[in-house]
């Protein structure tokens, strides 16, 4: 029986990134095309769907998260509480004592896609072996550091470029982070400056065929029409506390059920 070891790994010196790293006594198949692998079943598949097939295929599955503080679960009670530790629990849902699914979280505080690009983190982390790519984009850092719109969206299309070639065979989202809130005399309201920004942004992936792209930011406006109420969701004006993520982690959720994966070819 094959033997399964999991280790979480806070690096405090990274600024809080979070690895869930998985071994196994038996090495799983390697990754690359099986020969009886019908890749003309994957048109229809949504993202769980794809993954359950890797794992029937290859009897393991691999999933990269990329991004900023908020891809690494900060402002959450604990990480199990973030959208990538409510991912990974679910994941679970789709494995035996045969077959796993490894969640590798690369998110570092204060990433920027600028950072992200600069620091070639998509380049040295991703390999074949990787099944599912999620690229948070870290444009709330884009936007602190008055990072254009345009060269956001620039650095988040050569990401994109990068993980298809590291990781040829895996499926690609890229996911615009939450709202934020600004201060004014003390007093919390919605950041429109910083809506107006990744609204740029969101309209140009969302336009753009062969991405698939998640605005995780909708849940939070559908909940609160103020700054006062996003209070309740993002409690340091930046960070989602685990109520936030939970809104976000819903909303993603939805996305992998319903979404195609041949909308990304």
């Amino acid at each position: 029986m094959r033997k399964r070891f999991i280790l979480l790994i806070a690096a405090a010196a990274a600024g809080g990134v979070w690895m869930l790293v998985s071994s196994n006594e038996e090495s799983a198949p390697e990754k690359t095309k099986a020969p009886d692998e019908d890749l003309s079943e994957l048109d229809e598949m949504d993202v769980y769907s794809f993954l359950e097939h890797r794992l029937h295929t290859y009897h393991a599955s691999t999933v990269a998260v990329f991004g900023s503080s908020v891809a690494a679960g900060t402002g959450a009670d604990r990480y199990s509480e973030s959208w990538a530790g409510r991912l990974e629990e679910r994941l679970q849902h789709i494995t035996d004592e045969q077959q796993h699914v490894e969640l590798n979280n690369h998110g570092v505080d204060g990433y920027s896609s600028e950072d992200m690009l600069e620091r070639g983190v998509v380049e040295a982390e991703l390999s074949q072996e990787v099944d599912l790519v999620i690229i948070e984009t870290g444009i709330l850092n884009d936007f602190y550091r008055n990072i254009s719109p345009n060269s956001s969206i620039d650095n988040i299309h050569q990401l994109i470029q990068q993980a298809r070639a590291e990781a040829p065979d895996a499926v690609v989202i890229v996911m615009n982070p939450n709202p934020a809130i600004a201060y004014e005399n003390g007093e919390p309201e919605l950041d429109t400056e910083y809506q107006n920004f990744a609204g740029q942004i969101a309209e140009e992936l969302e336009g753009e065929e062969g991405i698939l792209f998640i605005n995780a930011s909708m849940p939070f406006y559908e909940k609160a029409d103020n700054g006062r109420e996003m209070e309740k969701y993002i409690g340091d004006g930046i960070h989602p506390n685990s109520e936030g993520y939970q809104l976000w982690y819903e909303h993603m959720n939805a996305y992998f059920e319903k979404t195609h994966i041949q909308q990304a070819q």
